[in-house]
């Protein structure tokens, strides 16, 4: 019975994995140049002018949201700079 047990939550967890590993996802990371405040802030700055950008691109779809991604980079780009 213990055996069965835990061959089962093995099979569930190896099920989990592989399930977790077909999921795409996109990440994000900003990078400050130092960590003096001012690098601080506007990192802050340009996370939160991304996160809006990303909630206007992102669709259900992984492929379309990439496309969207790819589309529009140029303009986000130019707008932090700006």
């Amino acid at each position: 019975m213990k055996k069965r047990i835990i061959l089962l939550l093995a099979i569930i967890l190896i099920l989990f994995i592989v399930i977790n590993k077909s999921e795409k996802e996109i990440r994000v990371r900003v990078i400050p140049n130092s960590n003096n405040e001012e690098d601080l802030l506007i990192k802050e700055e340009v996370k939160n002018f991304t996160l809006e950008y990303l909630k206007n691109t992102l669709c259900d779809s992984y492929s379309d949201s990439i496309n969207n991604i790819k589309d529009t980079y140029l303009s986000l780009e130019s707008n932090i700079y700006n």
